[in-house]
């Protein structure tokens, strides 16, 4: 699509190959491509552009998302993630990333929920960064506190599928079938 077409434009273009690489993770994350065969394409694109700019907070946050979700490899996750905050603290993506998929799946529940009210403080209207949050909120057990979420986010956008689904999964968490099935 359009990245690619911004990469034939200028192969020096450093944010067309990170914007690549999340355009492939987030279509494997969300089960849209086959993992194997969109996270090679998703590495090598964010290596190119962490290749093409080492200082791009973007292309580091593409790599760290592949780090973490796909390789597990946290440590240089972290380091990819706190090198792009450092180069641009503004940039809500890394924050919402760095929390939600990576300090909440390692149980770092605090800092995970910093990280994502810092990304929804920079983009409040943002239904996917407040998705984050209710899922930070989830995955630290925090069951009401995530169903809250969810439910603020239906009421925000009744179009929002994901509140919907969120709220589907938490309410079967908390044992709530009734809830569960009808967000469902």
């Amino acid at each position: 699509g359009r990245f690619e077409e911004a990469i034939l434009a200028d192969e020096l273009c450093a944010e067309a190959y990170a914007g690549l690489a999340d355009a492939y993770s987030l279509l494997a994350d969300y089960g849209l491509i086959d993992p194997a065969e969109a996270v090679p394409k998703a590495r090598a694109a964010a290596e190119r552009a962490l290749e093409l700019d080492p200082q791009s907070a973007e292309a580091n946050v593409s790599l760290a998302f592949v780090r973490s979700v796909f390789e597990w490899r946290w440590q240089e996750a972290e380091t990819l993630y706190r090198t792009a905050i450092a180069v641009n603290p503004g940039y809500s993506r890394a924050r919402h990333w760095f929390g939600v998929d990576f300090l909440s799946l390692l149980g770092r529940c605090q800092d995970a929920l910093s990280e994502v009210r810092m990304a929804h403080d920079l983009d409040p209207l943002s239904m996917i960064i407040r998705e984050g949050m209710g899922y930070v909120h989830m995955l630290c057990d925090d069951y009401p506190q995530a169903l809250a979420v969810y439910r603020e986010l239906t009421d925000l956008d009744p179009g929002f599928f994901k509140g919907y689904s969120s709220q589907g999964r938490v309410g079967s968490l908390l044992g709530k079938e009734n809830v569960a099935i009808e967000a469902l």
